[in-house]
């Protein structure tokens, strides 16, 4: 590899691997929050027992000789925009080599158009592929995922409650943007399931008790999408100011070859 070449891929690599520390504009036209209402639910027609069976419904149990219904949650979805800056710092483990994980770095501005019914909340970290730029929010249960000793911790998330419901991130991170998608769950909640849309409806003779978040506005999907902050970080200064300094330097040498 000659030193011209070199020069090409140090510059190359500025925009393939990721800064160890980067901020990131949100693009407010590209990245929102979408609020969820749930109403009540509406009979949509007889229920085909002899129908393939639905994925994941909500069964309740009716009496001999009666007709099931399905009934489908009506909802009311409503966007709001998203701006604001966020940053990441990668860090890798000490254990594994080659192990990343994506750090939130504070402070994290995420401002909402208008007010939303609770905070947008990013996690503290999220795992890193180096190889894609991939990240996605842990997994619940953790028993060596690089940043610890083998088998020193067995960690059990019991999973997302009402009160302390849970966003499922993925995304991809790198020096020119940042994409995150999430999906926020709540958990069970006065006997019905609102999250991921597991189901969006029941089968049933009569119709079913609204539940109990009916009426109350829940965020249920978070979409940013940001570019790199004006503003270099170190790493990636230093690494273009290499490229362009070997270059300029094979630049000059090419030129004295030339008068010669």
């Amino acid at each position: 590899m000659n030193r011209f070449t070199y020069a090409l891929l140090l510059l190359a690599s500025c925009q393939i691997a990721p800064a160890l520390a980067a901020n990131y504009d949100i693009d407010a036209t590209r990245s929102y929050v979408e609020i969820e209402t749930a109403g009540g639910w509406q009979n949509v027609g007889v229920y085909d027992e002899n129908s393939p069976l639905p994925d994941n419904p909500l069964w309740i149990v009716a009496g001999e000789g009666q007709t099931l219904f399905r009934w489908e949650l009506s909802k009311t979805v409503t966007r709001v925009a998203l701006s604001g800056r966020i940053g990441f710092d990668l860090v890798e483990s000490d254990y594994t080599p080659g192990v990343f994980r994506a750090f939130r770095a504070e402070p994290t501005q995420l401002i909402a158009a208008i007010d939303i019914p609770d905070d947008v909340r990013v996690p503290f970290y999220m795992n890193y592929s180096p190889l894609t730029g991939a990240l996605n929010t842990p997994p619940g249960m953790v028993d060596n995922d690089g940043f610890l000793p083998y088998m020193s911790c067995l960690c059990f998330d019991m999973g997302p409650t009402p009160d302390h419901p849970r966003t499922y991130y993925s995304g991809s991170l790198s020096d020119s943007g940042l994409t995150l998608g999430g999906v926020r769950s709540y958990g069970m909640s006065g006997g019905f399931f609102l999250g991921f849309d597991d189901f969006d409806y029941v089968v049933a003779a009569v119709q079913p008790d609204a539940p109990s978040f009916a009426g109350t506005p829940r965020i249920q999907r978070i979409v940013i999408d940001a570019g790199i902050s004006p503003v270099p970080e170190a790493r990636a200064a230093a690494m273009w100011a290499a490229g362009l300094a070997l270059l300029g330097g094979l630049a000059r040498t090419r030129n004295k070859r030339t008068v010669c």
